[in-house]
């Protein structure tokens, strides 16, 4: 399991680091927008995310060595939820994101595959390295990344990629 964290950015204010318990995010090729969600159990920091509301939302990944970046978004309205027994804040965005230079990618820790008329999928380990218009590659499955999408929690993350 990797470590991620969140940080709100806001020009003129401080970076808001955030602890979240899960996130989700979508990568597309422009002209469509890449998508970002993180929720965080941090509601007493409720007034600082609504501070940073029209900042940027910043999703990291702890390499071993250092935070790096791996999602960003133009933050949208930020989302109290609350249940039976928990509160949390609900934080998304979109952000349009060029991409360029196409690779072929070889997929790790391949765990599904799915063929509908939609197109092909495969569910892998998170790999943040693939790209919208990438060849992805698991086995003898071959075909270009259209759609990306990374999901996270304490107890699982996973990858789809999709034509």
């Amino acid at each position: 399991m990797s470590l991620y964290r969140a940080r709100m950015i806001k020009a003129g204010l401080a970076d808001l680091p955030l602890r979240i318990s899960s996130y989700q995010f979508r990568k597309r090729q422009s002209p469509l927008e890449s998508y970002l969600q993180v929720v965080t159990p941090e509601i007493d920091l409720a007034g600082d995310i609504a501070d940073r509301a029209d900042g940027e939302l910043v999703l990291d990944r702890w390499d071993g060595a250092a935070w790096a970046e791996v999602a960003r978004a133009n933050v949208e309205s930020p989302r109290t939820d609350r249940g039976a027994s928990s509160v949390s804040i609900t934080i998304a965005g979109h952000k349009t994101v060029t991409y360029s230079s196409p690779v072929t990618v070889a997929l790790q820790g391949g765990q599904t595959t799915s063929e509908s008329t939609s197109g092909r999928r495969i569910r892998a380990l998170p790999d943040h390295a693939i790209r919208p218009g990438d060849t992805a590659t698991w086995g003898s499955l071959s075909f270009v990344a259209g759609l990306i999408t990374y999901t996270g929690s304490a107890t699982a993350e996973y990858m789809d990629v999709s034509e």
